[in-house]
């Protein structure tokens, strides 16, 4: 009983006294005196203010920790955008040629150890990434398996609002396909260097020389009879 007075006076306590609750109980089909409602009424109040202490209690308790959360947040991303722009400044000196800019680039996202994730994005990240996009990796083909960055770069105009947007279709998270075209920028300089060296190997005057010496060996003698 006392939980159904607790109810019905929950939303504004103190607009109810024990005249109106016991109208009001009757009304349900419950018959209680005036008297006894009365001393319900003062339980149920208690019951009623301890219950909305504790929410509130709750609710700053809550608040502190997204407070804090958020504060430790930003200083993460803080570090981290701090971090990023002292290993990109080799690649902001004045005077570089684009593949040497690019060299630095690459090497700064190489540093990581690992490949670039979305929580390590930071502007100036998100800046190197849209501008690797919008110029497709420097690309004239594409091979199957490279076509991602032409829809990459039709997704990052739409969330420019370069091109109009369809609201039935969301689209893939931009962040994603930044994160791809960073790792992509050192994959990709990787297996430039790497064909770069291969093709100066083949070329050096020692391995024409081995070159010739296989030819030698493999020319077929002629035998006299």
């Amino acid at each position: 009983m006392l939980n159904q007075v607790a109810a019905l006076i929950a939303d504004h306590p103190d607009w109810w006294g024990k005249h109106r609750v016991a109208t009001a109980l009757r009304g349900r089909g419950v018959t209680l005196s005036e008297a006894t409602v009365s001393r319900m009424l003062v339980v149920a109040r208690q019951q009623l203010a301890q219950a909305r202490d504790r929410e509130a209690r709750a609710q700053q308790a809550r608040r502190r920790r997204e407070m804090r959360t958020a504060r430790q947040r930003n200083e993460r991303d803080a570090a981290r955008a701090e971090m990023w722009h002292e290993r990109l400044m080799p690649a902001r000196e004045p005077g570089l040629t684009a593949q040497e800019r690019v060299r630095r680039i690459a090497q700064a996202l190489a540093s990581k150890g690992y490949k670039i994730q979305v929580k390590d994005l930071t502007p100036d990240l998100r800046a190197i990434a849209d501008e690797y996009i919008e110029n497709l990796g420097g690309r004239d083909s594409f091979s199957p398996s490279e076509t991602w960055l032409l829809d990459a770069r039709k997704w990052l105009h739409r969330s420019k609002n370069l091109i109009p947007r369809n609201p039935l279709r969301a689209g893939p998270n931009i962040d994603h396909l930044r994160v791809g075209a960073l790792n992509d920028l050192v994959t990709n300089f990787n297996r430039d260097i790497g064909l770069g060296a291969s093709r100066a190997l083949l070329e050096s005057p020692e391995n024409e020389e081995r070159a010739a010496s296989s030819r030698r060996l493999k020319r077929p003698t002629r035998h006299a009879y």
